[in-house]
């Protein structure tokens, strides 16, 4: 099989651009090839633009030259180009040593990894430190019937997840919901992919529908936030073949949603904290290993009122100042996009995690960090 045929379109310290004609008709190639130059020691950024045929790398140029570099991304192309040859990649993050995956698979961790070390905006974090003294003010703002009602929307919210999945699963082709466990991820990805773009359509319709207007207007938004977002949730779950009906799979979905909501970096941090609590249980069951006490007992002790509660404190936040569509809380037809698209982003890189974490287990073992 003879080699692609590639050129150096131009190259400074740090930074090179290859193009590649291979690489516009051929999309697994570029899959192929963007995994395996991101594994590249010194490589730090990979872009690829198919309709340019072209690769642009950037490096450390301080720790290996661009001729050794350039070597390098010959043997990945060639490799690449083979479509006998196996590529199969190591990634270590987030805690977990992942061994034997794919290459799509490789770059949706960097992805998730990506995502999870994206900061909040500067105007969301000046807002919530600004408004962190009034805690009190938005626990007024919040009726405790208001909240009672929203705890209730919460625990409901998985009432009908199986006709749910009877509409996905034509769209799947499959019988059983376990069996997208065992599917390539870029079918999973997919199906979330067309989940998502029905909940932004609803989102758009509904968030332009309603005229907000003082504390009952903002409960009213708070109510269409919660439900929208949870039925993204729970529609997402199914995309990767989990049942959103136990309690811990509840607790998944709420440390999602506050994520969603989170304000401040500090505020991502504890959601994130949580949030690998929930990993660690959840994957350490399907692998039948024993859950540390320590961890079982926080998971426990966290409510759906006390989560539910500071999402609901950081919408008052931020109506009291009219800074809504930072943070894209459903003011309006844009609002209630950023708002979906925020938390189909969430569910999505979650789950993709946690598909990721069980499918070790037919190939080789994933080590979680004891943290």
């Amino acid at each position: 099989m003879p080699d692609p045929e590639y050129k150096v379109a131009n190259s400074i310290p740090g930074r090179i651009r290859l193009r590649i004609l291979k690489l516009r008709d051929d999309a697994d190639f570029a899959t192929r090839l963007k995994a395996l130059v991101s594994g590249l020691e010194p490589v730090s950024e990979v872009r690829v633009d198919r309709a340019a045929a072209s690769i642009v790398v950037q490096y450390d140029k301080d720790s290996v030259p661009a001729a050794r570099l350039q070597e390098g991304l010959a043997t990945a192309i060639k490799e690449a180009a083979d479509p006998r040859r196996s590529v199969l990649m190591n990634a270590k993050v987030l805690g977990y040593a992942f061994q034997s995956l794919t290459a799509y698979e490789y770059l949706q961790v960097q992805e998730i990894l990506r995502w999870r070390q994206k900061p909040s905006s500067i105007l969301a974090n000046l807002s919530g430190k600004a408004l962190s003294p009034l805690q009190t003010v938005t626990d007024a703002l919040i009726p405790k019937s208001f909240l009672k009602k929203a705890v209730h929307l919460v625990e409901t919210s998985t009432d009908n997840w199986h006709q749910e999945w009877e509409t996905l699963k034509q769209e799947a082709k499959l019988d059983d919901l376990c069996q997208l466990k065992k599917v390539p991820l870029e079918e999973c990805d997919r199906l979330c992919k067309s989940v998502e773009a029905r909940a932004v359509k609803l989102a758009s319709v509904e968030g332009g529908a309603g005229a907000f207007l003082g504390i009952a207007g903002e409960m009213v938004d708070a109510d269409l936030f919660l439900r929208l977002a949870l039925e993204t949730i729970r529609r997402t779950s199914l995309c990767y073949g989990y049942a959103p009906q136990s309690k811990l799979e509840q607790q998944f979905a709420w440390a999602i949603l506050e994520v969603t909501t989170a304000l401040t970096d500090q505020e991502r941090h504890k959601s994130f904290a949580r949030l690998r609590d929930l990993h660690h249980v959840l994957y350490q069951q399907t692998i039948g290993d024993l859950v540390q006490t320590s961890v079982q007992t926080k998971i426990r002790d966290v409510t759906v009122e006390a989560v539910l509660k500071g999402v609901l404190q950081n919408i008052a936040k931020l109506e009291s100042v009219g800074s809504i569509p930072v943070v894209g809380i459903v003011t309006g037809i844009a609002g209630a996009r950023a708002t979906i698209e925020a938390a189909a982003t969430a569910a999505h890189r979650e789950y993709q995690l946690r598909w990721l974490l069980e499918n070790q287990q037919g190939r080789s073992s994933v080590q979680a960090d004891p943290e």
